[in-house]
């Protein structure tokens, strides 16, 4: 009986340690599998931040280029104010010079109608 005892129990520790191994196994496989899948997440998010990475560079390029931009823009802004100034400018010195010339042809056509009548005169008197 003894015998027997310890034979069922050799069986039931047998069976027990199978059952061990085998619940062990299947961990194992869920492990692996699990481990897998999170390989798998572990790439993908590893893709994601390269895409967004990159995606972040070209923002801040152009971001740059933007701002590049408007600061030609300003300096553009700037000279086109310089140059309506300096357009200005000129218009009134036009407009003085032909001021000055207007009274300058009417001073030489006053002196010339003057040397005119004198040229009569003198012709009147000498002849």
């Amino acid at each position: 009986m003894k015998i027997r005892k310890k034979r069922e129990a050799d069986r039931r520790h047998r069976q027990n340690k199978k059952i061990a191994v085998q619940e062990t196994e299947n961990k194992l496989a869920m492990t692996i599998t699990e481990n897998e899948s999170l390989k798998r997440a572990v790439e993908e998010l590893r893709q994601e931040i390269f895409h967004l990475t990159r995606r972040q560079r070209e923002l801040t390029e152009q971001k740059i280029a933007v701002q590049e931009t408007e600061n030609k823009l300003a300096m553009t802004i700037i000279e086109n104010e310089s140059l309506k100034r300096a357009v200005e400018e000129l218009r009134q010195e036009i407009i003085h010079r032909t001021s000055q010339r207007e009274l300058t042809e009417q001073k030489f056509e006053t002196i010339y109608t003057k040397l005119e009548k004198l040229r009569n005169r003198m012709r009147l008197r000498s002849g």
